[in-house]
């Protein structure tokens, strides 16, 4: 195994409230934990190789692996290390004042969502590379010159984890839309199709209800219906589509159907 290697780089800010970067460096090959620390500033850290986990006092508990990056926000108490038998190596980015507070008003970073997905990118790590480098050159006055490079750079990270979620979103929604079609006439546990399509459930609720307008169960109920529309005009009584969808009676089948769509079963079976 490498030898842990460990630069850092620090500067006093010279107005503190002013955006300013104050330490900046890299770790590679490391093995050592951070654990149940709190810091006074913002960092970024991008993880170059390697993966480990990361936990937080807010509950979040994440895998990390190359090319994710840690967004730690002041005051949360948190701690991330390599997996078991494993190291990773980072740039990590130390930076506070006023414009980055307003920043995490504006929800633009946020403590719920520590870990980002750029993906690993050479010209993301040159972005990086030229910050550090340029750090260690400048005055304590250019280090806060510096800081407003970090704005595009936190602008494209959060981009490049929009864009790669977009992707891997559509594709899980797509997958789970297809198992909440499946087996209408069966209770179905939304706890088990979010482990089928490799997320977690709090993540599927949330991103289905933002892409697909409706919460999970709302979504299967309507594909329940639509299914007893099929059932109904080939001539079945509603006794028999309520049995055949899994309803307990065919009382509650109606009223189910007339929430979805704004008419009774046997009037909508006329009309059709």
């Amino acid at each position: 195994m490498n030898e842990p290697v460990i630069r850092t780089f620090q500067r006093q800010p010279v107005q503190p409230e002013r955006a300013a970067l104050t330490s900046v460096g890299y770790l590679l090959h490391k093995a050592s934990h951070i654990h149940n620390r709190t810091y006074r500033d913002y960092a970024l850290v991008y993880v170059l190789d390697g993966g480990g986990i990361w936990e937080d006092e807010l509950g979040h508990r994440e895998n990390v692996k190359r090319g994710d990056v840690l967004m730690i926000i002041p005051g949360v108490r948190h701690s991330y290390y390599p997996a078991a038998n494993q190291t990773w190596s980072e740039y990590y980015l130390v930076f506070n004042g006023a414009p980055f507070k307003a920043l995490e008003s504006e929800g633009t970073i946020s403590r719920h969502q520590p870990v980002l997905h750029p993906g690993f990118d050479a010209r993301l790590v040159t972005k990086f590379d030229d910050l550090i480098d340029n750090f260690i050159k400048a005055s304590a006055r250019d280090a806060q010159r510096l800081a407003m490079d970090l704005f595009p750079l936190i602008a494209d990270i959060l981009r490049r984890h929009d864009d790669r979620l977009a992707g891997e979103d559509g594709n899980m929604i797509a997958a789970a839309c297809s198992i909440l079609s499946e087996q209408l006439d069966e209770d179905m546990d939304l706890q088990s199709v979010a482990k089928r399509v490799g997320t977690t459930y709090d993540r599927l609720r949330r991103t289905f209800q933002r892409q697909i307008g409706m919460p999970l169960t709302r979504y299967r109920m309507h594909r329940r219906i639509e299914r007893s529309q099929a059932l109904l005009l080939q001539g079945n009584d509603l006794a028999e589509v309520a049995k055949r969808l899994g309803y307990c009676d065919q009382f509650f089948f109606a009223r189910q159907f007339k929430q979805v769509v704004g008419m009774t079963p046997g009037a909508w079976r006329r009309n059709h």
